[in-house]
């Protein structure tokens, strides 16, 4: 009969992986996003104060100028077709038989 093969020793080994440290990692990060929010708050007071003090003095040092004229239609408005024409004319509108383009407009006079 065959010799059998003498049984090896089971040894242990040592596990490759670290020791889990979960119990660090998350105080950790509370700190760094706490750090972070005080620090972006702090430069948005910064922001607020240069933008209040380069504009507070400047509100009206340049003239205001009106671009345009007013004219509120609705139901039941009473405005002639000569008023309306006038209005017209004076925005840069041109009386045309066959109005075709932006800036036109038919009948009336």
């Amino acid at each position: 009969m065959p010799k059998r093969p003498a049984k090896k020793k089971s040894v242990k080994r040592k596990s490759r992986r670290p020791a889990r440290r979960s119990g660090r990692f998350l105080p950790i990060v509370l700190k760094v996003v706490l750090v972070l929010a005080v620090a972006l708050g702090g430069y948005t007071l910064y922001l607020d104060a240069t933008v209040r003090t380069q504009f507070e003095g400047k509100r009206w040092s340049l003239p205001a100028q009106v671009y345009a004229r007013p004219l509120e239609l609705y139901a039941g408005q009473r405005l002639t077709a000569g008023d309306l024409t006038r209005e017209l004319g004076l925005l840069g509108y041109r009386n045309r038989a066959r109005p075709s383009g932006p800036g036109e407009y038919g009948g009336g006079g």
